[in-house]
């Protein structure tokens, strides 16, 4: 059963807002449609609160949880990766940010790809490191900004792919740079970032292969594709016999932070009214 609030949500917001704000309410609804997210659970947030100034004020968020279903927590090894990115937001990606400042790079200028996380946690127990029910992070609702996912059918359009490329391309290229200007900021801000999880390994095999068949069945339905076929099967086999936590480490020092699930559900552009 999908949780409908979000416990503690004071104190998982004042590091961010401020002691001095009170949450007076909270709203949660399902925020993706099915079949948009099967790693986690992603709900819209209103927060009604009363700010330091005595008024009340409404935010508008978004609460990532863990996914209801235990065997998708399986699946996506939820108690490492979502860890992993706990760690990413309250860490690696400020780590990051900060390095740009540090070398002047101007504020409009900053590669910053990530919503604002308001908060996060892997439990209640501030003293506990295991991922539990109550593990949550709270972002800003981009939907309401006017960013929106592509089609995941159809993907991205050939503008948009471009931009997705460009950007992908200076994510990896940041933690590089700290890497080889602060090697003991980036042991510490981003390696706890990089650690090995499982996947669909875990899985009966049954269900593995099922996944696998899966693509190359939807590919046989797009005739674009139909030249490229031989192609793609060699691909898929070739994922399917190595497994991302059997592949060798990279050559260093071109090791760097990737988003290991990166499609159109996981990324949001903004257009203008054009549509460009």
């Amino acid at each position: 059963m999908v949780k409908s609030k979000v416990n503690n949500l004071d104190g998982l917001l004042s590091k961010t807002l401020g002691k001095n704000v009170e949450i007076l309410a909270q709203r949660t609804s399902l925020l993706t449609a099915p079949g948009e997210h099967y790693g986690s659970v992603m709900l819209a947030l209103e927060v009604t609160m009363k700010n330091s100034d005595g008024n009340k004020e409404t935010l508008n968020l978004v609460a990532k949880l863990i996914p209801a279903n235990e065997m998708l927590r399986v699946a996506f090894d939820i108690y490492v990766t979502f860890k992993k990115e706990v760690f990413a937001y309250t860490e690696s990606i400020p780590a990051l940010i900060e390095l740009q400042r540090e070398y002047n790079v101007p504020e409009e200028k900053i590669i910053n790809i990530f919503p604002k996380c308001y908060g996060a946690r892997v439990s209640l127990d501030g003293n506990s490191n295991e991922v539990d029910e109550d593990g949550v992070l709270i972002f800003e609702n981009l939907k309401l900004l006017g960013y929106k996912t592509e089609d995941r059918l159809t993907g991205f359009d050939l503008e948009g792919t471009r931009i997705v490329v460009r950007d992908l391309a200076k994510f990896h290229a940041l933690p590089i740079a700290l890497k080889l200007i602060k090697p003991d900021v980036f042991k510490e801000k981003i390696m706890p970032s990089l650690v090995q999880n499982k996947g669909l390994e875990q899985l009966p095999e049954e269900v593995g292969r099922a996944f696998h068949e899966s693509i190359m069945e939807g590919a046989k339905e797009i005739e674009e594709l139909q030249p490229y076929m031989e192609r793609i099967q060699k691909v898929v086999d070739y994922a399917a016999e190595h497994p991302f936590v059997l592949r060798p480490p990279p050559n260093e020092p071109w090791g760097t932070m990737s988003h290991s699930d990166y499609w159109t559900s996981n990324t949001m552009l903004l257009r203008d009214e054009n549509g460009k």
